[in-house]
């Protein structure tokens, strides 16, 4: 029996594990049964699979040998086909539910419901070992161990071993690349097993059930309850969403998520359009081949469906009914019931597991080539002739498609005239659709009937290795061809030509395989429906019978007179039609009967001996004859609706409406707090609250039939309090200065009808370098960057009520800088007298907006001291005489014109230098004589006044020099002797500098004068004494 414990837990799905190699699946396929003989059980084993019991399979895999495993969830049991598809066997599993095993050969160990399957290219099977809440392993060799779980059921043990962690009903199971891909359903989340054994999740959180999150990081996305994984080989994730009707995908390059397959409304819609733009229902699986194209196990649609390279999503197996059918047929007209699991074998061979039908279905392609039987197509409609299928191998080149167009045998009277082109195409099947890509087309005029021609390759197509390919030949029909004319087509052998050879099977024309030009009506169909009136009066709508084959296609040629019956006890007039272009329209045709209220239904006939021949007629919708108009009568019941439910109640007029005369009606309603509706499809009436209110109110409704009479009712309808959830009213985006700290009101952040703000509770959450504040007194919430710190940021915000309902946005933030100055800091400096100074201007200088090398300096002129700026560097120059202190005054001004501007003090320290004293000549004086000298004219000083300085002198025994200022006196004592003597001169600074010199004073005595004396001559040796 199918275990209780996969029943207990909350999701309700079966896993799909699919397997893939090759190419894309074909249209054209036929379905057949693999293993199952429909009948739910066990037996069966070592027999043929066709005749063995399963129990609910859910999952279906194969390797490259060809063999094919099952997991055979009811029976508990992994199965096995060999690969010759005649024998079935148990591979795991005892049948009992349970755990046990792990060391031992798998056939010995217990297993609990296991979901899904999977086969790795080198043998290894890995289970989904859904209650048992375990991923489980066999190697090669049979043996069975634990790879990821604990056997509870739970969410733990990210970044550690795989076998530590917690896992909650896993349903699928994946491996690529080294690492295990599980479907942790229960948990609503897909994790991943390392090569190093350890296991993380890749996507979905731990969130609300029901919210929806999507196009951000996978882990930050929300899942609901994934049942199906697969990678490609690109590293792409994909996932069956199962609870969100959607599949999900992570991109390999940035770990986001997407939403690439339904709307998240269950349902079926969309074959054909985006698949964005289509339904599913709880779609379990979910795989991608190597050319892009991908498959869907659609579970409670009851379909398999594909989204072609080119985006556009269809039904490729199962139609919309739960049951059994259709083997040996078409897949698309089959019956599928729950399908859960897919494998697609390289052969381009689709397996599936038919859970419900308890079976494994197989769709193995068709090989038709040409045309089959006699088909028609329409004027102005194009259809395929032929295709040749070639497997690509990376190489080969496709060139072109050679063919041959013939009449019949017995001509119809086909004439090139009757077609406008034909086209060569690309497909990934054997059917011609809007997906196939075009690469050639050959004018119809070139081509000459019964002679071989030749449509080119444009576009020069290489198949990669390994895919399948169609190369489909087609002809558009032109509008004006006659019908009736039939054209056959034949190929010789290698028709289409490669650069690897020629390719393709001889095709031979035949009458029985032709293509008519025809829309060959075989059935009267009501294109416009009539409805009835009064008895004797025209018809308020009156038919219009078209004549259509079975394409739904107007036979142009059907020129027959349609006569209408009636099912009715009364009279049809005027109703008689002659078809104009297969269409005939009746203008006044009458009814007149007796009987109130009567229903008829009509009936089109074409005339037996008519050209048309003898077609098949649709009936009317029903018609009400009245003879007495009947009022309507209302009937609208008492209610009980909850707060703000904005689905309502919803009712067609039938329920609340009885007239036996008349369908159409219009309707007023009445009420003080309920809002009532007509449908836009105009047939239902829609009732929801006012929003925000509840309690007991009334609702009129009055119905008028279209001749005028009314009735009213009135209903009692109880609406009930629910709780609102918050809402956030946070505008889009706050911008503010850098540096300004911005202040909130959150009681204006949020609405809540049903709560006080001092009962809601918040979650603010700021990123990096934002701060928050919040003042829960006065609900002011300070909002602030850190210094010197500007662009864009978010802030999260949460509230949330008493009730755990709650709301979440996101602010965007945007900081705008602010200039801010240069900080200028000079430092006070002392320099000896004569030395200048060089200023670090730029060092002395800091500025978080701009580098030193975009700012400038200035200097106020000083009148001692030189300065000269460049660069980012100050020379200040003092005059050579100075000494003292200065206050030196600088601004820094940066390219936005900020500006700072500091002083400093800089003191000169004086360097004293002596007075320099010339030498005093030498002087000679007589006796009595008195000498006055100035000194100032002898001396210099380089950094003192001269009048500041102080002399002394010394010297002289007899001579007494005396100082009175600058000015040096010598006097000399009267005598009459002759002498000399030196004076030393000294003079000072104030700073105790100084010079000296001596200089010497003679001093001559003054004889008597002389008479001349004459010229004398005496001999020598004589005394000659003057006197």
């Amino acid at each position: 029996m199918f275990n209780n414990n996969l029943c207990n837990m909350k999701i309700i799905f079966l896993a799909l594990v699919l397997s893939l190699a090759g190419t894309a699946l074909l249209h054209g396929q036929t379905i057949s049964t693999t293993a199952g003989n429909g009948t739910q059980g066990s037996s069966g084993d070592n027999g043929s699979p066709t005749s063995a019991n399963l129990n609910l399979p859910t999952g279906v895999t194969g390797d490259t040998s060809g063999t094919i495993y099952i997991a055979d969830t009811g029976n508990n049991r992994i199965r096995r086909i060999n690969s010759s598809r005649d024998s079935i066997t148990t591979y795991a599993g005892t049948g009992t539910a349970g755990f046990s095993g792990d060391g031992t050969a798998a056939t010995t160990a217990k297993l609990d419901a296991p979901a899904g399957v999977f086969v790795d290219s080198v043998g290894t099977v890995y289970i989904a070992d859904t209650g048992n809440q375990r991923i489980r392993q066999i190697s090669t060799a049979g043996v069975i161990t634990t790879i990821a779980g604990t056997g509870t059921a739970g969410f733990s043990g990210d970044g550690a071993a795989a076998t530590t962690a917690k896992l909650n009903g896993p349903t699928a199971v994946y491996a690529r690349g080294g690492n295990i891909y599980i479907a942790d359903t229960g948990n609503n989340r897909i994790r991943r097993i390392n090569s190093s054994g350890n296991i993380a999740t890749i996507a979905g959180k731990d969130t609300t059930s029901g919210l929806f999150i999507d196009d951000t990081t996978a882990v930050a996305a929300t899942l609901n309850a994934p049942s199906g994984v697969f990678v490609d080989t690109a590293g792409n994730v994909y996932i069956a969403d199962t609870n969100h009707h959607r599949i999900r995908k992570i991109a390999a390059s940035d770990s986001t998520i997407s939403t690439i397959a339904g709307t998240g409304s269950p349902g079926f819609t969309g074959d054909g359009d985006l698949p964005t733009n289509a339904r599913l229902s709880f779609p379990s699986a979910v795989a991608v081949d190597s050319l892009g194209t991908l498959y869907i196990a659609d579970r409670f649609n009851h379909r398999i469906r594909r989204i072609n390279p080119a985006g556009n999503i269809t039904t490729i197996a199962g139609i919309d009914s739960f049951g059994f059918g259709g083997d040996g047929a078409a897949g698309n007209i089959a019956k599928l019931a729950s399908p859960g699991g897919l494998f697609l074998a390289r052969a381009d061979t689709l397996y599936i597991a038919d859970a419900s039908n308890h079976r494994i279905r197989r769709l193995a392609p068709d090989d038709t080539r040409g045309l089959t039987l006699i088909d028609s197509v329409g004027p102005g409609h194009e259809a395929r002739l032929l295709s040749v299928s070639l497997t690509g191998d990376a190489k080969t080149t496709v060139n072109s498609l050679s063919f041959t167009l013939s009449d019949l045998s017995s001509t119809s009277g086909l004439s090139i005239s009757d077609l406008v082109e034909f086209r060569l195409w690309e497909s990934s099947d054997d059917s011609l659709s809007s997906n196939d890509t075009q690469i050639g087309s050959l004018d119809a005029s070139l081509v000459s009937l019964g002679s071989q021609a030749t449509i080119l390759a444009s576009s020069y197509p290489k198949p990669s290795y390994g895919s399948k390919r169609y190369y489909i030949l087609s002809v558009r029909i032109a509008l004006s061809a006659p019908q009736g004319h039939v054209l056959r087509v034949g190929v010789a052998t290698g028709a289409l030509s490669t650069t690897s050879g020629n390719r393709g099977n001889r095709i031979i024309a035949s009458d029985s395989s032709a293509l008519r030009i025809d829309a060959l009506a075989t059935k009267l169909v009501f294109t416009r429906h009539p409805s009835g009136t009064f008895s004797g009066t025209a018809l308020k709508v009156q038919p219009i019978v078209s004549a259509i084959n079975d394409s739904g296609l107007v036979d142009f040629d059907f020129v027959d007179t349609v006569t209408v019956s009636t099912s009715g006890s009364g009279t049809l007039l005027h109703n008689r039609a002659v078809a104009v272009n297969g269409i005939a329209t009746f203008t006044n045709l009458t009814y007149s009967t007796s009987i109130d209220d009567e229903k008829i239904l009509l009936f089109a006939n074409d005339e037996i001996s008519g050209i048309g021949g003898n077609l098949d007629s649709l009936i009317s919708d029903t018609l009400t004859i009245n003879v007495v108009n009947d009022r309507p009568v209302v009937d609208f019941p008492a209610l009980v609706l909850k707060e703000d439910d904005l689905i309502g109640f919803r009712t067609p007029f039938a329920s609340i409406v009885t007239d036996p005369d008349d369908t159409t009606f219009t309707f007023s309603f009445s009420s003080s707090h309920i809002n009532a509706s007509v449908s836009t499809t105009n047939d239902s009436i829609i009732v929801v609250p006012e929003a925000d209110w509840f309690g007991i109110d009334t609702l009129t409704v009055t119905a008028s039939d279209p001749f005028g009479l009314t009735h009213s009712d009135q209903g009692i309808i109880e609406i009930q309090a629910v709780n609102d959830p918050p809402e956030l009213l946070l505008a889009d985006s706050l911008v503010f200065a850098e540096g300004d700290t911005l202040t909130l009101n959150l009681q204006e952040q949020v609405n809540d009808v049903d709560n006080a703000f001092a009962d809601l509770t918040w979650v603010i959450t700021p990123s990096d370098d934002l701060s928050t504040a919040l003042n829960g007194n006065t609900s002011q919430l300070q909002l602030w960057a850190a210094p010197d710190t500007s662009g864009s940021f978010t802030i999260q915000f949460q509230v949330q009520d008493p009730d755990a309902l709650f709301a979440r946005d996101t602010l965007q933030v945007t900081i705008n800088p602010v200039n801010d100055p240069p900080v200028l800091s000079l430092l006070d400096a002392i320099i000896l007298q004569g030395e200048t100074l060089s200023v670090d201007l730029s060092a002395a200088t800091s500025d978080t907006d701009h580098s030193s090398t975009e700012l400038s300096w200035t200097a106020q002129a000083d009148s001692f001291v030189t300065i000269q700026i460049t660069g980012g560097t100050a020379l200040l120059t003092p005059r050579a005489a100075f000494s003292g202190a200065r206050n030196l005054t600088f601004t820094a001004t940066d390219p936005i014109g900020g500006q700072s501007t500091d002083s400093f003090r800089l003191t000169v320290l004086r360097i004293n230098q002596s007075p320099v004293l010339s030498a005093l000549p030498d002087t000679t004086l007589a006796p009595g004589d008195t000498l006055a000298i100035d000194l100032d004219l002898f001396v210099t000083d380089p950094d003192d006044s001269t009048s500041t300085l102080i002399w002394n002198t010394t010297g002289g025994s007899r001579i007494s020099p005396s100082l009175l200022g600058s000015v040096l006196t010598l006097a000399v004592p009267l005598g009459s002797d002759s002498y000399s003597e030196k004076i030393a001169i000294h003079v000072f600074d104030l700073f105790g500098a100084a010079a000296h010199d001596t200089f010497a004073v003679a001093v001559a005595a003054l004889l008597p004068p002389i008479a001349g004396v004459p010229d004398i001559e005496f001999e020598a040796g004589k005394i000659f004494e003057f006197t």
